[in-house]
């Protein structure tokens, strides 16, 4: 049997639709998801909640995705990058390359965290 994950999300993406679109898929798998839309809002929820995972759009407007990378990086907060290059966003935890289909955000979230948790404990 498959152990069951329950996280709590914040995801950052520029474009309401997506957000919208990732908010629904992840909140069906019982995570708690929380949006935003730009920098300034992702660290403002930083500085008032705790989360398991930020799921974060590379073109996010008002402070530059790698600085925010790097802040996540700091606190020990897993963190999935959501770009269009095909190299790899080099400090995130993981990337995942536009388009997708939706069980690939899943299945990130889901290997992240559990990657993140055995670093922890070994």
């Amino acid at each position: 049997m498959k152990a069951v994950i329950y996280m709590n999300v914040l995801i950052a993406d520029p474009d309401r639709d997506f957000l919208s679109s990732y908010k629904t898929l992840l909140e069906l798998s019982e995570n708690t998801v929380q949006t935003v839309f730009d920098g300034t809002q992702v660290m403002s929820r930083l500085a008032e909640e705790k989360f398991d995972a930020v799921i974060l759009n590379e073109n996010i407007p008002r402070i530059k995705c790698k600085d925010i990378v790097k802040s996540l990086n700091d606190d020990g907060i897993p963190v999935i990058v959501i770009t269009q290059r095909k190299e790899r966003f080099v400090t995130a935890d993981d990337c995942i390359r536009l388009p997708f289909l939706p069980n690939e955000l899943r299945e990130k979230l889901d290997h992240v965290c559990k990657k993140r948790a055995v670093n922890e404990i070994g």
